[in-house]
């Protein structure tokens, strides 16, 4: 069984709840993640059948792929140390060759990305194998991959 894994850039939650909400019911996932809620210290909410974890952030942008750090003027160039190409999430994750032997191990083929929902930025990961169930596959898989990869070892130590 895969697992359905929603994230969407939600930029300010309050507006766009309703949006979130038919999303939800449309897409079925069984976790969803949402950035940039805007919500204040306080503020909370709550979405049926679904168990919420609040982490707000304390600094201002998103990863620390070379993409999104160059973006902040935080690093000369937006490309991957390995491979020269842009290096931002999907890059990180299903293309680069530096990791495609961790990625063979940990992370299925089996992806599927939608970016087209009323022109808001969803995307949907499959990574689970079909025949996997959900106890003990995607998340854990996910966190095995990005630690082997030690491709944020420097920001941790």
């Amino acid at each position: 069984m895969a697992i359905k894994i929603l994230q969407w850039n939600i930029r300010y939650l309050i507006r766009n709840f309703e949006d979130l909400r038919f999303i939800l019911q449309k897409e079925l996932p069984d976790i969803f993640c949402i950035q940039e809620t805007w919500l204040k210290e306080g503020w909370s909410f709550n979405i049926q059948n679904y168990n919420l974890a609040r982490k707000d952030s304390q600094r201002l942008g998103s990863s620390l792929l070379n993409y999104d750090m160059f973006k902040r003027n935080q690093k000369d160039s937006p490309n991957c140390p390995h491979c020269n190409a842009v290096e931002d999430l999907i890059h990180f994750l299903w293309q680069c060759p530096k990791y495609s032997d961790i990625r063979n191990q940990y992370l299925s083929s089996n992806i599927n990305i939608t970016n087209d929902f009323q022109q808001k930025t969803i995307s949907t990961l499959q990574l689970c194998n079909p025949d996997e169930n959900f106890d003990h596959c995607a998340l854990d898989r996910l966190i095995q991959f990005i630690k082997l990869s030690k491709r944020f070892q420097s920001f941790t130590d």
